[in-house]
């Protein structure tokens, strides 16, 4: 009805005797999880220069795929068709990181890998983290990117603005010399070809933030001073609708008795309007002792061809 929608009939419920209005508060929110995940470390010696990773076992729709890659040289990187950039850096000529993500839909449920290309033969280590529990329409919060030349390899701080976060920390170096990643680990993987100037090494690894605040930083070890390129990136948890949580101004109800509520059928012709913030309403039944007040909670049911019947039954 381009935009608008029409109600046959429209009542606005109202509870005012025994005082069920309640505010609306909302519900706790819960932290991405890790699931799964796939690595891979290969020399890009082959024409088509590129990395094969298996998708994470148990992918299922709206899942998210965070893919980051740790590559030798100042190297471009390009995930393929339906993968987003989240964050890219190169160390001078000496290291390249990338991380890329991607949510899931029924089209991955007959891919069996993900294919990342490069623009040169180099020593490269990939991995494919899984997460439920994203915001599939928004699911990176904040991020950011650093480079340094050190034993400490250290992700960046960034500030979260949504509370319960998962927060992943992503470090490469130019070199194989790994040896720690902070917690929770989840990836930490050398590569150490036979050519010296391809060894590479990849590390990750999350925790949850439950505050919207800054998540200080996380330092990952290498066993000598490389050159290494280091990420955060917060993904945000899928939204949650406001809940009615606390009693309303009238208290706990502990017995009902008659009617306790207040129906007012919708004014006569009534087209509420997309994005429309108010009903005209009708002359009331049930109970009509109490006027809508401030603070009462209203409840909007849209029927077809029915009647309400508002008395109380056993």
């Amino acid at each position: 009805n381009s935009g608008a929608a029409r109600w046959a009939i429209l009542y606005a419920v109202l509870i005012l005797v025994l005082g069920w209005a309640m505010p609306w508060t909302a519900a706790q929110a819960a932290a991405p999880v890790f699931q799964s995940s796939q690595t891979n470390a290969v020399t890009t010696i082959n024409s088509s220069r590129t990395i094969t990773i298996n998708k994470p076992t148990g992918t299922a729709p709206s899942d998210l795929l965070l893919a980051t890659l740790s590559a030798r040289g100042n190297t471009t990187i390009t995930a393929p068709t339906g993968w987003t950039s989240v964050e890219r850096a190169n160390n001078s000529t000496n290291e390249t990181l990338a991380v890329f993500y991607r949510v899931t839909d029924a089209t991955d449920s007959s891919v069996t890998s993900y294919t990342f290309t490069l623009n040169a033969n180099v020593g490269v280590v990939g991995a494919i983290l899984r997460y439920s529990g994203v915001d599939t329409a928004n699911p990176i919060n904040v991020s950011g990117i650093t480079t340094g030349n050190s034993t400490a390899p250290t992700a960046p701080i960034v500030t979260t603005t949504v509370a319960d976060t998962t927060v992943v920390r992503v470090a490469g170096i130019g070199d194989n010399t790994l040896t720690a990643v902070p917690t929770t680990s989840r990836i930490q993987q050398n590569h150490d070809p036979s050519n010296q100037s391809n060894d590479v090494a990849l590390g990750v690894a999350d925790a949850n933030q439950t505050t919207a605040a800054g998540t200080g930083t996380a330092v990952f070890t290498s066993s000598s001073s490389e050159a290494w390129v280091a990420a955060t990136v917060a993904l945000r948890p899928v939204p949650v609708i406001a809940v009615c949580g606390v009693n309303g101004r009238d208290g706990s109800p502990t017995s009902l008795s008659g009617t306790v509520n207040a129906y007012y059928p919708a004014a006569a012709n009534t087209i509420a309007n997309a994005g429309a913030t108010s009903i005209a309403v009708g002359t009331p039944t049930g109970d009509t002792s109490k006027p809508i007040a401030a603070g009462d909670l209203l409840l909007v049911i849209q029927m077809q061809d029915a009647a309400i019947d508002y008395t109380n039954t056993s």
